[in-house]
């Protein structure tokens, strides 16, 4: 994802982590992965200096249905990759709002 200096927020039903993957957001990230946590996680920022890469996956390690998964951000380009991975997805329909 393309950022700004606000914060990306994802929510979510299953328990999961979120975890900083590829990118030089480690800077900004200390801490390792964050818990969804009543259904929702903020992540830090990164002043909108790099671009941003993470990792949702269950928190128990075992494979998890998710019916639904937000992920909200300032948009200032339609740049987003979901790279699936193990995981099966339909296709995912962003919608952006810049």
């Amino acid at each position: 994802m393309h950022p700004t200096e606000g914060r990306i927020r994802i929510t979510g039903e299953a328990r999961l982590n979120v975890c900083e993957v590829g990118t030089t957001f480690s800077h900004y990230w200390i801490g390792g992965c964050r818990q969804l946590r009543s259904g929702s996680v903020t992540l830090p920022t990164s002043g909108g200096a790099v671009h941003i890469g993470f990792r949702v996956k269950p928190a128990s390690g075992h494979a998890v249905a998710i019916a639904n998964l937000a992920v909200r951000w300032h948009c200032v380009d339609h740049f987003f990759l979901l790279e699936p991975d193990l995981t099966r997805v339909n296709a995912p329909r962003p919608i952006f709002d810049c």
